[in-house]
This record gives C-alpha cells, structure tokens and sequence, in this order.
C-alpha cells in the first residue's frame, strides 16, 4: 500500500454507533508567521479497531521508553550528587 496520511494531532476524537472518528490536522505557518491548525482528514475505526489501536500505541511507548527513545513522565527522578 503506497497511499498514506501524515498529521501532526488529533483536533477531536469521537463515537457515533460504535465507530470512532479521529480528526486529524497539520501545523501551517500563516502569513503573519503564526503556526495554525488546518484540517488533513479523518481516521475513522470500528471499536474494536481503535481499541486494537490503543493498545498497540502503548506496546510502541512502552518499548520507545524502554529504548530511551522517549523519557515517561512516571519514571522516577534520578538522583545527583547535590541531591540527597
């Protein structure tokens, strides 16, 4: 599959008749040099998709956190010399 959707957030997320719709938007810089928001589409998923989804997503955080790829915000702060 060659097509895809780049996005840089997800504006909204909600649920009508167990499908949810994630709206999706990317950063643009406007002529006055101010980042806004403009709509790129929507990912739209059965329930059970996006519970699938939700669930990949923390597989992924976990292993990037694991990988110090990314710092959780959980993680207990280390201890320096200063600090006792």
């Amino acid at each position: 599959m060659s097509d895809f959707q780049y996005a840089d957030v997800v504006t909204k997320i909600y649920v009508t008749n167990g499908v949810v719709r994630l709206e999706l938007a990317n950063n643009k810089m406007n002529d006055q040099g101010q980042v806004e928001l403009t709509e790129s589409g929507t990912l739209v998923l059965h329930l059970n998709g996006f519970l699938n989804l939700q669930q990949q997503m923390e597989q992924l955080t976990q292993k990037l956190i694991e990988d110090k790829v990314l710092v959780s915000n959980n993680a207990p702060a280390k201890k320096t010399k200063s600090s006792k």
